[in-house]
This record gives structure tokens, sequence and C-alpha cells, in this order.
């Protein structure tokens, strides 16, 4: 049933696509029972899987290292229950597109302390109280993503503020947070000081000043992206941010700023950058120029563009 014995991966999204058979609880427990030694685990679109597929995963492979759970839509706090009581050794989550709630976060946080890497993008249920959950109890919190989760700042900074207890987190994703505020993002660069990657496109609250000093504080810096963010701020605004990570930043995104050729000049001196965007900017032909003509490490820097003036 496409399942190698010698893999200690199980992608149940892909066997149901080249079989074109849906993925039920039986089929689940099945291959739960013949299969042992599983780390990996991908359970993307498996709508027709309920608790009791959970419950087989977490009878049958404790030391499951990630889950991906995007889509299950029959999936209660019972089934996360028994993964999370059964599956302690978890590293990653990721919940994508899936309806979970703080309730479930909850049940996350509460048993699975030792997570270094939750996917939450696009859960609309999740709120601070949640955020504030899984900040509190997974302490070793490497990566976290919030893209989408529109409720997140809505009730202020508070639930930001808890990620002052993970020290190690090193990217974060708030795209589409549009309740993000000047003092929500300014309190997560305070309070996580080894932050790599930021990214907060398509947040209408942010201004550029304190940006700007979001990126300064956040010396470890290396992937940046403000999408649409970036609309309103100004000229002097957008070159004192890229002047603060100048020296180290390798992933840049403006797309939709006012860039001028003031700016594409400090942009063309980040010694680092290896992918650039800047869609909906309106750049002049000869800065495309320059910018094609940068490369880094003997390698062109990838750069997109959308539309440009002449």
């Amino acid at each position: 049933m496409l399942l190698d014995n010698d893999d200690n991966e199980v992608d149940l999204d892909a066997i149901s696509k080249v079989s074109g058979v849906k993925i039920t609880d039986k089929i689940v427990r099945d291959i739960c029972e013949a299969k042992s030694d599983v780390l990996t685990l991908n359970m993307t679109s498996c709508g027709d899987v309920t608790d009791l597929g959970l419950v087989s995963v977490g009878k049958h492979w404790k030391n499951l290292q990630a889950v991906t759970l995007a889509g299950c839509e029959q999936i209660s706090h019972v089934g996360l229950r028994s993964l999370a009581l059964n599956c302690r050794k978890l590293q990653t989550i990721s919940f994508m597109d899936y309806a979970i709630d703080d309730h479930g976060l909850r049940i996350i946080a509460a048993n699975l302390m030792s997570l270094e890497h939750i996917h939450l993008t696009g859960c609309q249920k999740v709120t601070d109280r949640g955020l504030s959950e899984i900040a509190h109890c997974c302490r070793k919190l490497k990566t976290l993503q919030l893209g989408g989760c529109f409720k997140i700042g809505e009730s202020g900074i508070w639930g930001l503020r808890e990620l002052i207890h993970c020290q190690d987190l090193e990217e974060i994703d708030l795209s589409d947070c549009i309740y993000l505020s000047d003092k929500g993002i300014l309190a997560v660069a305070k309070r996580c000081p080894v932050l790599k990657k930021i990214h907060i496109s398509r947040c209408p609250y942010l201004g550029g000043r304190v940006v700007a000093k979001v990126v300064a504080l956040s010396t470890n810096l290396v992937d940046f992206a403000a999408s649409e963010s970036c609309k309103e701020w100004s000229n002097e605004e957008l070159g004192i941010m890229i002047e603060e990570c100048q020296d180290r930043i390798q992933r840049l995104d403006l797309s939709f700023a006012s860039i001028q050729s003031k700016e594409i000049e400090l942009i063309c001196r980040c010694s680092k950058l290896v992918d650039l965007k800047l869609s909906g900017c309106q750049v002049g032909d000869e800065d495309i120029v320059i910018i094609g003509k940068v490369r880094i490490s003997g390698e062109r820097v990838a750069f997109q563009l959308v539309h440009y003036i002449y």
C-alpha cells in the first residue's frame, strides 16, 4: 500500500492521491498495526479520519516526532488529547487550516512541552489566550507560524508578551494578523533575542519607524518580510530599516513599498542578500539594471518584480 517498511515516514495524503482511496479510521489502524517506528506522519486532507484514527496513531507510534493534521475536520479534542498523551516525543506539529481552538492548544501545550515547531497558519479560531498557553508551556519553541490567525492581538499584546518564555524562538510568522500593533511586534522583538525570521506581511497597523527598531533589536535577523505592511512607510523609515540589517539580511520582501533609487542603492549593499521581492514596487529601468548586476558569492540575487515604471 505504497509503504516502505524501512521508511520511518507515512504520508497518508500521498497514499490517498496515488491510490484514489479515501483514508479512513480502518486504513489508519491497519497501517499502524503493520508498520512500526514511524517518526513522521502527514495526515493532510484526511477529512474522513476521526478521533479513532488518532487513537490508533497514539497507541502504536509513541516515538512520533512530527505530525501534520491540516484539513482533518473530524478530529476533536478527544483525538488531540490521545495524541498528546501518548506521543510525548513530538517536536513538530502542524494544524494549518485546521479548526483548532484555544482549548485544543491548551491540551497540546499541557502535554507536549518539548515542542520545537508549531504551525498554525490559517487557524482562525486561535486567539491571544491560545498563544499565551503555547508560549507559557512550550518553552523550547524555535518556530511559531501564526499567519492568518487574525484574532492574535485583538485583545491587546498580553499574549505576545508571553513569548518571553520562548528564549530559543528563531522564526515567527505573524502575516495577516490584522490587529498586530507597533507595541505588539516590539514586545516580540524585545522578548525573543535570537529571532532569525520575522514575517509581518499584510499587517496594516505597523509603523515604519517601530519596525526599523524591531529590525535593529533582532541582531540575528536573516529573513524579513513586510509585503503590503510597508505601503505607507516613508522612504526615510525604509532606509533606516534596510541599513539596520544590511550586514546580515539574506531574504527581504518589501513588496508594494514606495521604493526609490536611494533605497535600491542601500539594498544593493546588503552583502549577504540572496532573495529579494519587490512586487508591486514602482521601480525604474535604471534601478532594475543595478539590481540585476548584483552578485553575492558569485551568484545572482533572486529578484522578483511584478510591476515597474519606465
